[in-house]
């Protein structure tokens, strides 16, 4: 649905909201009138050319017809029709366009029981199960009203696709526990031994967390919170509390990748993903769910805290009428840490948090190594490059805490390749043969980097040395929405000091970075063999080898 405001909570103190029916109401009637507002939205998208194979469906931004959407449409029509506020309350035409829905998911339903996500998978059982889960929210709010009207547009589909279910497989880690947790919702539906022996087969491998509470995928905006939610629907509906400790652990973890950002209150790290939220900007919202249940489960003030700000953004009018009294939370809230320095072995990951400021050090073999933030303002990356022999793109080998610092350290060899003796004919290519060759005038390099702590901010000192004149490269990228000072435009998005500045500020309103010293030896930014430019605005600072500089980051 629609995103919704913060208006109506905003306008009741916490408790008020936790504690008076007559807040609760409001913001019951403000999620009403705003998923009324998105109807004419989904109506108006809705294909309704009963000549077109997709009669019934709803069109991607690529024209792509997807089972997804229209179970996403029952979770959003159903609800209205169903609540008395609503101004699509038993609406003939609402009834319609579901019975429209209906039809589209019979036509696009595979004979095994899956349907397609047309831009990557196909008869696909673990986009199924995301379709599958949602439906079933769709049909238990029907079952619950006694709408058997509705529960008849529903159930067809849930009834062939749960073969689908019980014996598809799945491409990427959290499938597994999303299609658990449709089979849950199935199983609350229907029962049926069968749905929860299947949820057992995929139980049976262990939940995929790690040490530092991250699973697999480590996506900390899309695919941790699908586990999450996942994980915490399997435990309420088959009883299985166990599996909210997994969930417990990962928003644990989580508290300790917020950032001080004034414009989203909790903005979560994200190059840690290893999916397609990698440096994206992104909050908690998708986590509310689970921090709703163990905010009331574990009386937990922080989870309290968090799900209270979340709810105007991440609750539907479907879940409002399933789980109502995860709105109604009672007690007292507590603010996340804002205050630490905590390493994540495992990721290769620091964090250091000092409320509005903090840095994020990448530990092991990640180019962009360095980030910074003073509120909403945003060092995204800081690494740097030398063009020894193509290779000289700093990534970490080592890392050690030395004297309160991260240091990070690389070492490089540049050898020449010798005729091989006695000389014998090669029928390989050079590269096959290149290490058993033998090697000469081996050229070295060793970098590192040093990050500490100050009263000001960061400094970062960077080393390189070994072998002479060779150029180095620092790059600064910064926001799109940075405002830079004491810098030139080279080229789009490519900026140097300004001759003669003693620093760089990087700003975003009253919040500001600001940089110094400022080396500039050469104008070659595209170092041969570093990576290619971030995304957004870069700053470079040069040099050549033997370098050793330490740039001071002060925030304010």
């Amino acid at each position: 649905m629609l995103p919704l405001t913060r208006r109506t909570l905003l306008a009741v103190s916490a408790s008020a909201f936790a504690n008076a029916q007559t807040a609760f109401d409001a913001f019951e009637a403000d999620v009403v009138r705003r998923t009324d507002d998105g109807i004419e939205a989904w109506m108006a998208h809705q294909n309704l050319d009963p000549k077109s194979r997709h009669y019934g469906g709803y069109a991607d931004a690529h024209g792509f017809y997807n089972g997804g959407s229209v179970t996403n449409a029952f979770e959003i029509l159903m609800p209205c029709y169903l609540h008395p506020q609503s101004r699509f309350y038993q609406s003939p035409l609402l009834m319609e366009r579901m019975k429209l829905c209906e039809i589209f998911l019979r036509n696009h339903t595979s004979a095994e029981g899956n349907i397609d996500l047309w831009i990557t998978n196909f008869n696909s059982a673990p986009d199924t199960s995301f379709a599958v889960h949602s439906a079933c929210r769709a049909a238990l709010l029907a079952k619950r009203h006694n709408a058997p009207e509705l529960t008849a547009l529903v159930e067809p589909f849930l009834k062939r696709s749960t073969p689908a279910l019980l014996t598809g497989g799945i491409h990427t880690p959290n499938h597994r526990w999303e299609m658990c947790a449709a089979l849950a919702s199935l199983h609350e539906l229907y029962p049926n031994p069968a749905l929860v022996k299947r949820v057992d087969q995929w139980l049976a491998e262990g939940i995929d967390l790690d040490s530092d509470g991250q699973y697999t995928e480590r996506s900390s905006v899309v695919y941790n919170s699908v586990v999450n939610q996942a994980l915490t629907v399997v435990a309420m509906k088959l009883n299985r509390p166990a599996l909210l400790d997994p969930v417990r652990r990962n928003i644990d973890a989580v508290l300790y990748l917020l950032h001080g950002s004034l414009e989203q209150k909790y903005e979560v790290e994200t190059g840690i993903s290893r999916r397609q939220d990698a440096n994206t900007r992104g909050g908690l919202a998708r986590y509310w769910h689970p921090l709703a249940v163990l905010a009331q489960r574990d009386n937990n003030a922080v989870y309290r805290g968090l799900a209270r700000y979340y709810a105007p953004f991440a609750v539907g009018l479907c879940q409002l009428m399933l789980e109502p009294d995860l709105l109604k939370l009672a007690g007292p809230e507590a603010p996340v840490p804002d205050n630490y320095e905590k390493i994540f072995p495992r990721m290769g990951v620091a964090r250091v948090r000092r409320g509005l400021t903090s840095a994020t050090i990448y530990t092991q073999d990640k180019s962009s190594f360095f980030s910074l933030r003073r509120g909403d303002a945003v060092i995204h990356s800081v690494r740097f490059a030398t063009g020894f022999f193509g290779k000289g793109q700093f990534r970490a080998h080592t890392f050690t805490r030395r004297d309160g610092a991260f240091v990070l350290s690389q070492a490089l060899e540049g050898p020449y390749y010798q005729p091989f003796s006695p000389g014998r004919r090669v029928d390989m290519t050079f590269d096959e043969t290149r290490e058993q060759r033998p090697k000469s005038l081996i050229a070295k390099l060793n970098q590192s980097a040093e990050i500490r702590e100050t009263a000001k901010g960061f400094d970062l000192r960077i080393q390189a040395a070994g072998t002479n004149d060779v150029p180095l490269t620092i790059e600064i990228n910064c926001r799109e929405d940075a405002t830079l000072d004491g810098v030139d435009q080279v080229s789009p998005d490519v900026y140097r000091p300004t001759r003669g500045a003693s620093r760089i500020s990087i700003s975003r309103g009253a919040q500001a970075i600001r940089v110094a010293p400022l080396p500039v030896a050469h104008d070659w930014y595209d170092v041969r063999g570093a990576e290619s430019k971030l995304p957004g605005p870069s700053i470079y600072l040069t040099g050549l080898t033997p370098f050793d500089v330490t740039l001071h980051f002060e925030v304010s």
